[in-house]
C-alpha cells in the first residue's frame, strides 16, 4: 500500500464527492453541504484550509433512498443498513480502493470518504423536542464510551473515567445500541413535522425546517453545490460568528487517521 499525502486525499474526497451529487442529481434527491464544508464553501470557495473532510447532509427520506438504491462497483456506501460493524448512525460514501486506519476501539474497514449526515423531524414543541433530543444524546454518549481509546495523551482521571464507563456499558452489544439510536432518530418523520435536526449529535439544535425548504448553489473546489437557502442562521445557530477565523493555534484538523492506496 501506498501512503496518501494530504493533497492526495482531498482531491480523492473531492472526487467522492462529485460522484455524489451527479447521482443525487439524477435521481432527484435533496442535499446540501454541511458544517466545515458549507463554511468552506462560503468563506473560502473550498476546504478550510486546515480541514481534509468532506460534509453534506440529506432528509431522511432522500437519505433512504440513497443508501437503498446507490450501487457502484468502486464507491461503496457504509451503513447500519448494509453493515452491522458500523459504528455511525450516519452514512459514509467511500473509495474501495483506498483505505484508512482511525484510531478507535471499533473494527470497520473503509477507505477515504464523505460523510452523509441526516436530517430528521422534530416536534414544534420546544419541550418536547429537548426531550427527544437528550434520549438520543442518552444513546450517543453510550456509542462514543464505547469507541473511545484509552489513551496516554489523556489525563489520567479522564481515562479512569472513559475506563469506568466502558465497564459499565460493556454488557451492551454495540450493533444494539447503534439500531436503537438510529430507530429513536426516526421517531418524528422528517416530512411531517415542522422542526428538524441532524441528531447524530449530543448538542443537537431545534431548527425550523423551512431552513432546508430550498436551496442556491455555492462554489466548492472549483464545482457548484447546493447549500441551505437558510444556511446563515444554520451556521450561526451552530458556530456563532462563522465568517471569523478562529485562532491561529485552533486552525488544526480534528480527525486522526492514515490514508493508503490500495
Amino acid at each position: 500500500m501506498r501512503s496518501l499525502s494530504i493533497e492526495e486525499i482531498k482531491r480523492i474526497q473531492k472526487d467522492i464527492l462529485q460522484v455524489f451529487a451527479t447521482y443525487c442529481n439524477q435521481m432527484g434527491l435533496r442535499y446540501f453541504l454541511a458544517y466545515g464544508t458549507l463554511i468552506g464553501a462560503i468563506r473560502h470557495k473550498g476546504y478550510i484550509p486546515w480541514d481534509d473532510d468532506i460534509d453534506v447532509i440529506m432528509p431522511r427520506p432522500d437519505y433512504e433512498v440513497f443508501i437503498s438504491n446507490y450501487k457502484d462497483e468502486r464507491y461503496q456506501v457504509f451503513c447500519l443498513s448494509n453493515s452491522k460493524d458500523c459504528p455511525f448512525p450516519y452514512a459514509k460514501l467511500y473509495d474501495s480502493k483506498t483505505i484508512i486506519r482511525e484510531h478507535t476501539d471499533i473494527s470497520y474497514k473503509i477507505g477515504l470518504n464523505i460523510d452523509i449526515f441526516v436530517l430528521d423531524g422534530l416536534p414544534e414543541d420546544l419541550s418536547l423536542a429537548r426531550k427527544h433530543i437528550r434520549k438520543c444524546s442518552f444513546w450517543i454518549n453510550i456509542l462514543e464510551a464505547k469507541k473511545i481509546s484509552l489513551s496516554r495523551n489523556r489525563k489520567l482521571i479522564r481515562n479512569a473515567v472513559l475506563l469506568l464507563l466502558k465497564t459499565l456499558v460493556s454488557p451492551i452489544p454495540f450493533s444494539w445500541c447503534m439500531e436503537h439510536l438510529v430507530s429513536l432518530n426516526k421517531k418524528y418523520p422528517f416530512e411531517s413535522f415542522p422542526y428538524c435536526s441532524d441528531l447524530c449529535y449530543t448538542d443537537a439544535l431545534h431548527i425550523d425546517k423551512r431552513v432546508f425548504e430550498d436551496g442556491c448553489k455555492c462554489d466548492f473546489e472549483g464545482n457548484s453545490y447546493p447549500i441551505p437557502l437558510g444556511y446563515d442562521k444554520w451556521l450561526k445557530d451552530v458556530y456563532g460568528d462563522y465568517m471569523k477565523l478562529p485562532p491561529v493555534e485552533k486552525r488544526v484538523t480534528h480527525h486522526a487517521y492514515e490514508a493508503y492506496m490500495k
